[in-house]
């Protein structure tokens, strides 16, 4: 087993994200399509169903509100798609084999899976913001907090996508988690409401909940409005970003359903 000890196997890791980069490109049209369609879509429902004139926050219109949580949506669906499907197909068709033989330490091969969830939640939350722009007048009160907020939430679901895929054994496995965790994470976590039209009961939950305050945050960078505690809702998504990033590099470290 590679250690560090040399340093980091920089190829290796590259030779990961370029196949993906690859598979990314080929697909971009489909991929960066389906993001700016459902964008799209949503912001067409809710300019028919809102009342005119209405306002989630002071200052700011309701598409204003909504377009940010879009483009989380939209970025945290992709972290999580570009790292479970390239290592689910990678066990199913047993060409994980092929990386566990190249000279990459667990920390290398979890980086190499990592990346493409980083980059590619990334650059389709740029695509949909470069198309909200044309379409409503999207502020930028604190363009600064953008990118640490979305490169937190990419990263949240690049780590649930990488435990979903060590632990899918099938396809079905891979939809159930996507239907049943990552899709109501990323649309029941302050995407479209505020915490002041929740009940008490439904603002202790949600606060509760790490994704909230990533879209939160991010969304304080286009409307200079956050709704949470920035350092207490800053400090819980670390938190689970640290605990998920432990279990899953312990998860490589023993060959988790990747040794046969």
């Amino acid at each position: 087993m590679r250690s560090f000890a040399r340093g980091p196997n920089w190829i290796g890791i590259w030779t990961l994200v370029r196949r993906w980069l690859i598979r990314y490109l080929r697909n971009l049209p489909e991929v960066a399509g389906r993001a700016v369609g459902m964008g799209l879509l949503f912001l067409l429902v809710f300019s028919v169903a809102l009342p005119e004139g209405v306002a989630f926050q002071p200052g700011v219109t309701a598409l204003q509100f909504l377009a940010p949580g879009l483009i989380a949506w939209a970025m945290f669906s992709d972290a999580f798609d570009n790292v479970a499907f390239p290592l689910l197909f990678d066990r199913m068709e047993g060409m994980i084999q092929d990386v566990l033989m190249a000279p990459l330490s667990p920390a290398e091969r979890l980086a190499g899976y990592l990346l493409p969830g980083l980059f590619g939640g990334l650059l389709t939350g740029l695509f949909l913001g470069l198309v909200f722009s044309f379409i409503i007048d999207l502020p930028l009160a604190k363009p600064f907090l953008i990118l640490p907020f979305a490169l937190l939430g990419c990263l949240l679901f690049s780590l649930i996508g990488l435990l979903c895929g060590l632990w899918a054994i099938k396809w079905d496995h891979f939809a159930m988690v996507e239907n049943f965790l990552v899709l109501p994470l990323g649309l029941l976590s302050g995407s479209f409401f505020t915490l002041a039209s929740l009940p008490e009961a439904g603002r202790t939950a949600i606060l509760a909940n790490p994704v909230f305050h990533i879209i939160d945050g991010l969304r304080s960078g286009f409307t200079g409005t956050t709704e949470s505690d920035f350092t207490g809702g800053l400090l819980l998504p670390v938190l689970v970003i640290v605990l998920l990033f432990w279990l899953s590099q312990r998860l490589f470290r023993r060959g988790y359903r990747i040794r046969q």
